[in-house]
């Protein structure tokens, strides 16, 4: 590649969407088209695709390298899907997640390699490698929630039993580890340890508020609490250094940015 040139990486071919086929092999259009995208540190290239015919989603991953990735041996340039079973829904805990049903439309992937996904009305976490993490044991390739799902509302609530209360659209993760959701005017974040952050004294499993919108019309809020400012997040973000959430903002047309 050039730098500043455009190259297809995925999509613009015949075949499927499959595993284990080239990328630039398969066909992303028509009842399978690409409606987000992510990466992992290794470059790997993480892509949601719409059926478009009922909501139902599934994940690929165009791998950057050789190797096992969520369970599953990858060769360089090829694609593979590694959630989703192609059919709208939350069924498939604590199982392999490509025969799962998922309702994502966000994705990101956390410093653990870790697969997030924003699911409607749940985070979900599709496990990188075996072990602990957001309070669950977890193993390679399996999917598990990690919020929502429950009755409980107001922050300091444990996270599996919380009901989250609004779609979750958008899903990223700061550098301490912690899970931060938005959708519409609220942003809320899954503490993975305790400490404090975005204003918040927070205990590792809970959920918390960490920015909502409400309030007069005219309140732009910057410079104040980011609980009460007025936004509409259709995007959001985490700057790696610092830790600060960036939010698109289509309520004022702007990038808003709430401290760590």
């Amino acid at each position: 590649m050039t730098a500043g040139h455009v190259y297809t990486v995925a999509g613009g071919g015949t075949k499927g969407p499959e595993s284990g086929v080239p990328a630039r092999d398969v066909k992303f259009e028509g009842g399978d088209t690409p409606i987000a995208v992510a990466t992992d540190a290794a470059g790997d290239a993480l892509v949601i695709a719409s059926s478009g015919i009922d909501s139902a989603y599934q994940v690929w991953m165009v791998a950057a390298r050789t190797g096992t990735r969520y369970g599953h041996t990858m060769t360089s340039g090829d694609i593979y899907l590694v959630a989703g079973d192609g059919t709208s829904g939350q069924a498939g805990d604590g199982g392999p997640a490509t025969a799962a049903e998922i309702e994502s439309q966000g994705i990101a992937v956390d410093g653990n390699a870790n697969l997030v996904l924003a699911d409607e009305s749940r985070v979900r976490v599709v496990a990188g490698k075996t072990g602990n993490f957001y309070g669950r044991r977890m193993t390679v390739g399996d999917i598990y929630t990690v919020a929502g799902g429950g009755t409980q509302t107001g922050d300091g609530t444990p996270a599996l039993k919380a009901s989250l209360g609004f779609r979750v659209l958008q899903v990223a993760a700061d550098p301490a580890g912690n899970l931060l959701a938005g959708g519409d005017n609220t942003v809320f974040m899954v503490a993975e340890q305790t400490g404090r952050f975005y204003g918040k004294a927070a205990h590792a499993g809970d959920v918390y508020t960490v920015a909502l919108s409400k309030g007069i019309a005219d309140r732009l809020g910057d410079s104040g609490p980011s609980v009460g400012t007025m936004f509409n997040a259709t995007g959001i973000a985490v700057a790696p250094q610092t830790g600060n959430l960036l939010i698109a903002d289509t309520f004022t047309d702007r990038v808003r940015s709430v401290s760590r």
